[in-house]
């Protein structure tokens, strides 16, 4: 079977396109023959699978006020001006991930509205004032022009398919129709313990985009208390001066093998979010033995498990408690640690590409369940 992947541009391997990388991987490892087109990337190939620029979206669109982010560029232009990139004929499966390609698909891989995620993030204390005083003005505006991508979306597509049951209900919300739930996939040949006696002597929590996955009131309070605590993420180091004290290390990016370690020898993963339809980063976690403290609520609240992978607060006041009681106190190691990578199983890039297949054969064959 051969596939395609639309995908949002291809900046790195994280973020939206994380998903398409990882099943695209997987297929070609299985002998499929995979192709990804992209409006840009930053890769020329990618574990024998083929990536493409679509060049005609490129040249058509021209620059943009942001020229420097290309996924919410090829977004806000989508909302104006839908591009739908005509289809060639194939006998190749297309699943369309990205959120301004339009294309006639076998299946859309649904990850969440961009207008959601900005609602949620502009009610966070750490929200730029005047980002929150912008969208006030035209977020009406957005939240129209994304209905109508996202009813293309769903008519140019035979399924529609979503990334966690929270992402569902939020496309359902909109009267959008979701064929099925498949999640994201990992890969835990990369992500899984490293050592057997972990250190289990500091905290690790993600600082990511401000406003949507960081809190710099519960870490800088946990640090307060004594908590030792190290921050990971590409954004991480634009928070030195704000988290400035001995008890928080920031690492700014680290690479998969840095990570993997980090996980394995935390005592926990703190993961504070404004907006998250599924989350990696507890079930990288999870996939490395360490639970996670998160809130529980949107996509977070179906992967980690309370008691038993994890803790799951209402609030931050919550979260602060907890965090205090497990870094004085700990936990059944052993009992959690194995409970975490059972519940990671159910991520394994293995499992999510037959699910992918399963899925897609049923189509051919005339099947929608």
């Amino acid at each position: 079977m051969d596939f395609v992947f639309f995908t949002d541009p291809l900046t790195s391997v994280y973020g939206a396109v994380r998903p398409a990388l990882t099943v695209s991987k997987e297929l070609a490892r299985r002998g499929h023959d995979v192709t990804i087109l992209t409006p840009y990337s930053m890769l020329s190939d990618f574990h024998k699978v083929r990536i493409a620029e679509i060049k005609e979206k490129i040249q058509r669109s021209g620059k943009t006020v942001l020229t420097k982010i290309p996924l919410l560029r090829e977004w806000m232009k989508a909302l104006i001006l839908p591009y739908v990139h005509e289809r060639e004929k194939s006998e190749s499966l297309v699943i369309n991930t990205s959120s301004s390609l339009i294309t006639e698909a076998d299946a859309y891989y649904g990850q969440g509205q961009i207008t959601k995620a900005i609602d949620d993030m502009s009610q966070s204390r750490d929200f730029p004032l005047r980002y929150k005083v912008i969208h006030k003005f035209i977020r009406g505006m957005l939240v129209n022009l994304e209905k109508r991508l996202m009813m293309q979306f769903r008519e140019n597509s035979a399924l529609f398919i979503t990334n966690s049951n929270f992402t569902k209900s939020l496309y359902e919300s909109w009267g959008i129709k979701v064929d099925h739930v498949i999640y994201p996939p990992l890969d835990l040949e990369v992500f899984r313990p490293t050592t057997q006696k972990p250190s289990r002597d500091y905290v690790l929590a993600y600082l990511g985009i401000r406003g949507k996955e960081t809190n710099l009131k519960v870490i800088k309070e946990l640090a307060r208390q004594g908590v030792k605590i190290k921050a990971f993420g590409k954004s991480s180091k634009e928070y030195e001066k704000e988290l400035s004290s001995q008890n928080i290390e920031i690492l700014g990016y680290v690479d998969d093998n840095t990570l993997v370690d980090l996980y394995t020898n935390a005592l926990f993963t703190l993961f504070t979010f404004t907006h998250e339809p599924f989350g990696y980063i507890p079930v990288e976690s999870m996939a490395c033995g360490t639970p996670v403290i998160t809130y529980d609520k949107q996509g977070p609240k179906n992967t980690v498990s309370h008691n038993r992978t994890g803790w799951l607060v209402s609030n931050d006041e919550e979260l602060v408690r907890e965090a205090i009681r497990i870094w004085k106190q700990g936990y059944d190691e052993s009992s959690i640690k194995n409970k975490c990578l059972a519940n990671a199983q159910e991520y394994d890039v293995k499992k999510i590409a037959d699910e992918w297949l399963n899925c897609l054969n049923q189509l051919r064959c005339g099947v929608k369940s």
